[in-house]
């Protein structure tokens, strides 16, 4: 919304006057704001308005004089042309320069007030869709920033930020794995750079098949992983995850790869005080990686 024109449009529906038993009832301001009256600016210029007001109307403005109350009330008024509005008024009780007491409000006309309202709650549910729509897009694009466009999953980036975010505050029970697909560059030599692809993707997902949620699971390397096991601790559980990995990959399968001949090298730190932040496992956990493939290959082992 344009908040300059909706204030313009309110201010445009308000008047102020005051009202007292002598005065009668005085617009103050050449203001053409009470024009839905149908006079002129200059034609409200401090002009009496008891001629206006309803007897009925007139006698209830009466009674609150001297009341010391907020005032709140409806009352009608005859427009130039002869017919009736019903205006809004709101204001508080005074003292005249004549030191007689008068009502000090301002009014509006109820019908248009209402109008107004609706319009405006309107514009502002449209707004509101507007933003939502907005923040989806944001957060897709946020989305698509932080994943890998091959494999979907994390982005090396967006891994490394996640795990230091993690790992900041110390005192974690959680594991950090590395896996590396064994001769890759072969694969891609032997049978190009589509097979080479689909093993990555297929790779990616049987890793992220074998995680929670909750774990980090990303690409930070050509043919490289990483995860981040959180809340975990013990040493027996993250040796069985790290020889489901292994398997995992025994039984990926891309054309004209043959079958069963995939596989990969992992290595895993555990935190503690002596690996308690993102370098220091990650480098545990690279030298163990180095370790399996220096045994053969197509194994894991952990950090000491």
């Amino acid at each position: 919304m344009d908040s300059r024109k909706d204030r313009a449009m309110i201010s445009s529906l308000y008047a102020a006057f005051s009202f007292g038993a002598n005065a009668g009832m005085l617009l103050h301001g050449a203001d053409a704001a009470a024009e839905f009256l149908g006079y002129s600016a200059w034609e409200l210029d401090g002009t009496s308005f008891a001629a206006v007001i309803l007897p009925e109307d007139r006698e209830k403005l009466s009674a609150k004089l001297g009341c010391g109350t907020d005032i709140a009330e409806l009352i009608t008024l005859k427009r130039k042309d002869g017919s009736a509005v019903t205006v809004y008024l709101r204001g508080t009780e005074a003292v005249s320069q004549q030191g007689e007491p008068e009502i000090c409000c301002i009014m509006t006309e109820a019908e248009a007030l209402a109008e107004t309202v609706v319009k405006l709650r309107e514009e502002e549910e449209k707004c509101r869709l507007k933003l939502s729509e907005a923040e989806d897009i944001v957060n897709s694009l946020t989305i698509c920033a932080e994943k890998d466009p091959l494999t979907q999953v994390l982005n090396s980036s967006t891994t490394r930020r996640l795990a230091e975010e993690y790992l900041w505050d110390g005192d974690k029970n959680c594991a950090l794995m590395i896996i590396d697909i064994d001769n890759f560059k072969q694969i891609n030599d032997r049978y190009g750079h589509m097979a080479g692809d689909c093993v990555l993707v297929n790779a990616a997902k049987a890793i992220r098949k074998l995680f929670r949620t909750k774990d980090i699971v990303g690409r930070i390397g050509g043919d490289e992983f990483l995860v981040l096991m959180k809340d975990v601790s013990d040493k027996d559980i993250i040796a069985t995850r790290c020889a489901q990995i292994l398997e995992s990959f025994k039984e990926i399968s891309c054309e004209p790869i043959p079958a069963n001949s995939i596989s990969c090298s992992v290595g895993g730190a555990i935190y503690s005080k002596q690996n308690n932040s993102y370098n220091l496992l990650f480098a545990a956990a690279d030298k163990a990686m180095y370790k399996a493939k220096a045994l053969g290959k197509a194994s894991f082992r952990l950090d000491e």
